[in-house]
């Protein structure tokens, strides 16, 4: 989701693009692919031959078995690639799921991160690999998107647009939780805006929970409101009931309470394009649009 809205950004900002592609997926005009693996020298080395900024946005998600070796290994690999061929930049998507089950009210790049499953611990060995590379001769920074959406990819806010009772159990039972929603547009922009500001190294949180209505039932609302529905003001289950729920099926979990900052990248001079209620927004036009 990231790459694809991140391509579009810098082709229209006059950006010389090259993109290394596994998967054959359709490319904006503009981009140069380069079919290929991180783990392939070739590939790797046409993909950063002249190059000035690196954003790596490639990781394992669903496999467990190959975490360790795509979300990890390959990203030294590239990263010392990287260094070699004189990359000045490197702009790293990591994902907030480093800090693991927090149960603190806010959570910043301070909190301690105890990462839970294979995907938390791989990103976060790749992120701490990245800080022991920082400074030599390329500044690298590393973004923790939280619960990223796109136009095809709804997420939760689909609940709003379904009107069975799993949905009304859904916000019966996780209403009141944080929904952490923020767009891939947001997140693209976001890493873009790191690259260029060459003050910007280290690590940023990239999310919208600043806004109070970044919740399930709240996200839902704003959907429907878009959509000209009526609002859910049904009871919502206390946020410690889902939580203790999870705990129990799968020993850890994050708090619901809990919401990411991102006062560290806004105190940088970042501003959201989109936001939560323009995201929501963008959304429900694209359901409306295939309706």
């Amino acid at each position: 989701m990231i790459g694809r809205r991140l391509v579009v950004l810098l082709v229209a900002q006059g950006w010389q693009v090259r993109a290394l592609q596994h998967h054959k997926s359709v490319v904006p005009d503009g981009c140069e692919v380069i079919a290929g693996e991180l783990a392939s020298e070739d590939a790797v080395d046409s993909l950063l031959r002249g190059a000035t900024c690196v954003f790596h946005c490639a990781a394992e998600l669903h496999d467990s078995s190959r975490m360790h070796d795509v979300n990890v290994l390959a990203t030294r690999h590239l990263a010392r690639k990287a260094i070699e061929c004189g990359v000045g930049s490197f702009i790293h998507l990591s994902s907030a799921g480093v800090i693991g089950p927090a149960h603190e009210i806010w959570v910043d790049e301070a909190t301690p991160c105890h990462p839970f499953n294979a995907y938390e611990i791989s990103k976060w060995q790749a992120e701490q690999l990245l800080q022991e590379m920082q400074g030599q001769a390329m500044r690298i920074c590393m973004l923790r998107p939280t619960n990223v959406v796109d136009d095809d990819r709804p997420g939760v806010v689909a609940l709003a647009f379904r009107h069975g009772w799993r949905s009304r159990l859904s916000l019966w039972v996780k209403g009141a939780e944080c929904a952490h929603l923020v767009h891939a547009e947001d997140v693209a922009a976001a890493a873009l805006f790191l690259a260029v500001n060459e003050n910007c190294s280290g690590t940023y949180f990239v999310g919208c929970d600043e806004d109070d209505r970044n919740t399930v039932v709240g996200v839902c609302n704003l959907a429907r409101r878009k959509l000209g529905m009526a609002r859910y003001d049904g009871p919502k289950l206390p946020v410690a009931v889902p939580y203790y729920l999870r705990r129990i099926r799968q020993g850890q979990s994050l708090h619901g309470k809990t919401r990411f900052s991102s006062a560290r990248l806004s105190g940088a001079g970042f501003a959201f394009p989109l936001g939560l209620e323009a995201a929501i927004a963008r959304l429900c036009a694209c359901r409306e649009h295939k309706s």
